[in-house]
């Protein structure tokens, strides 16, 4: 049967199948790099548009250096170990949080872009990796020398609560007045970062936790993951430990 004229051409394929795909290939793979870089050397700032169709949206630096603030440290050594290297119970000590005395754990939380385009932080997740009774052995310390601060943006949580209740602190004014502070949402950029302080003014047993950073970055979601390289922040309550000034570790055993 002979083939009708005009409806179909002899046209030689390659080994990956029909003409058409093989020019759509060649477009995709040589025509349109070569346009791209055209524009993007033509047009002034052409590389950052360019570079900018295939980069990810600008993302969020966190950091914590963990519970910290005015209060006792739990160590498990004892007074004698304690007394011969004191300083190790500021490096070593677990804080503890005793709100009889209004001792309350604090965790700072610094939040920075990492270019200046603005992100927008929604909110800040605490979990609870382990939880366990106050340790039967040990010491507390008093704490010493302690210097006053202010809280810029502080937030109370609530280690007890399930999920774990992450919100912003109410604080008393002179005249007995009670504010709560500013909450989330709100934007961070290279140049102008934000503190968190995460505030643990009571701890039931022995707690191990992690703090997720949530945000959004043009339209995007995200968040980012601090635990402490995998062994989670630990904060601890005061317990049945037996409790001891700071000055019980310059004492000398008397004769």
């Amino acid at each position: 049967m002979r083939r009708l004229r005009g409806l179909q051409h002899d046209q030689p394929e390659g080994p990956g199948g029909s003409p058409l795909k093989d020019k759509k290939a060649w477009v995709t793979a040589v025509v349109f790099p070569a346009i791209m870089v055209i524009v993007a050397t033509a047009v002034p700032g052409g590389w950052g548009w360019f570079s900018g169709l295939f980069a990810e949206p600008p993302s969020l630096k966190a950091y914590s250096s963990g519970p910290d603030g005015c209060v006792p440290r739990y160590s498990v050594q004892s007074l004698s170990e304690l007394k011969a290297k004191p300083d190790a119970l500021r490096a070593e000590g677990v804080p503890v949080a005793d709100p009889q005395w209004g001792e309350v754990v604090s965790a700072p939380l610094t939040l920075q872009a990492k270019t200046d385009q603005s992100i927008v932080v929604t909110g800040v997740r605490v979990d609870v990796i382990t939880s366990k009774p106050v340790p039967s052995t040990g010491q507390v310390i008093d704490a010493s020398d302690c210097g006053s601060g202010i809280d810029v943006r502080p937030f109370d949580v609530d280690l007890a609560s399930q999920p774990v209740a992450v919100k912003p602190a109410v604080t008393k004014g002179a005249d007995g007045s009670q504010k709560r502070g500013p909450g989330f949402p709100f934007k961070v950029s290279s140049d102008d970062p934000e503190q968190l302080v995460l505030m643990f003014p009571s701890v039931q047993g022995d707690v191990r936790f992690s703090i997720t950073v949530d945000w959004v970055s043009e339209g995007k979601p995200g968040n980012v993951k601090l635990d402490n390289g995998g062994a989670g922040y630990r904060v601890m309550g005061l317990g049945g430990l037996p409790r001891h000034p700071y000055s019980t570790l310059f004492k000398r055993p008397t004769p």
